[in-house]
């Protein structure tokens, strides 16, 4: 445990800053995560979890389908990513904007708005109404 507290150590006596290290390690795990959804299909691979809601009530989630529509996105098919999760897909953008911009999400009705919007999501998504139901992972 030692040697690995004096590599980190020696990291940081380099110049490189905790921030730094914090983005490395941040990008190696969001590269890894990208290399994994793009190779390996949700739907044909057992390495990623089954939704829980979904498998005890039969019941879609707002993040239901979130996986398949990265793997969709990451090959280049928007319109089956906006299938499997159009919510999760429409805020890729805002993310990105709250990301570069992080003061617009300084305001105290913004968590709460994304949080009403995603129970408001996830009760519309389960109606089984057209056009409702296109809401549903396919």
């Amino acid at each position: 445990m030692n040697e690995i507290i004096y590599s980190w150590e020696f990291v940081l006596s380099k110049g490189v800053s905790r921030r730094g290290l914090f983005y490395m390690i941040a990008g190696a795990v969001l590269a890894a995560t990208w290399g994994v959804l793009y190779l390996f299909d949700p739907l044909k691979t057992a390495i990623f979890p089954r939704c829980p809601l979904y498998v005890l009530t039969g019941l879609h989630c707002p993040g239901c389908g979130s996986l398949r529509a990265l793997h969709s996105l990451f090959h280049g098919d928007l319109s089956g990513a906006i299938a499997m999760n159009p919510l999760m897909v429409l805020s890729i953008p805002v993310i990105g904007i709250l990301f570069l911009r992080p003061k617009w999400s300084d305001k105290p009705w913004v968590p709460w708005a994304c949080f009403m919007g995603l129970i408001v999501y996830g009760f519309v998504r389960n109606i089984p109404v057209w056009p409702l139901v296109e809401l549903a992972p396919h």
